[in-house]
């Protein structure tokens, strides 16, 4: 009698044993899923951060257009004009780096841009000065001295 009953709770001992093991492998599956959903939950975020930033810029880009058809460019001086080339670049510059989810300092080159600009191509400083592009998150610069933004 009493081997049967010990038999029988090492028999159960060992059940437990099983049943304890499956089970932290259950809840390091599910520390994993959780640590996948807190993960899903911010890409979620953040895509939806950058949808709205993209549909800015292009809003941006629409009235700038406007704009550029309403404003008759010979009224502008030439600093204002190259300025507001250098936001237009900068602009499509975001734009760029958001739709190929470009970070901070990456290198843009002016065929990355065309896309995003009116006429789709790259401006021209009127008083001859030259545009750099420095990068994802870096304003664009002109050559002349004074047309910066």
């Amino acid at each position: 009698m009493l081997r049967s009953e010990r038999d029988d709770a090492v028999n159960r001992l060992a059940v437990f044993r099983d049943e304890t093991e499956r089970l932290k492998v259950d809840q390091a599956a599910l520390f994993k899923v959780r640590a996948e959903m807190a993960l899903l939950r911010q890409q979620t975020n953040e895509l939806s951060r950058l949808a709205a930033g993209v549909r800015q810029l292009r809003n941006l880009q629409r009235v700038d257009e406007a704009q550029a058809s309403v404003q008759p460019l010979s009224v502008l001086s030439d600093l204002e004009r190259c300025r507001d080339n250098l936001r237009r670049i900068s602009a499509a510059v975001e734009q760029y780096a958001l739709e190929k989810k470009q970070v901070q300092g990456e290198k843009v080159y002016p065929g990355d841009i065309l896309p995003y600009l009116v006429k789709k191509e790259l401006p021209h400083c009127p008083a001859g000065g030259i545009y750099s592009l420095r990068g994802v998150g870096n304003d664009a610069t002109c050559s002349m001295d004074g047309h910066t933004l």
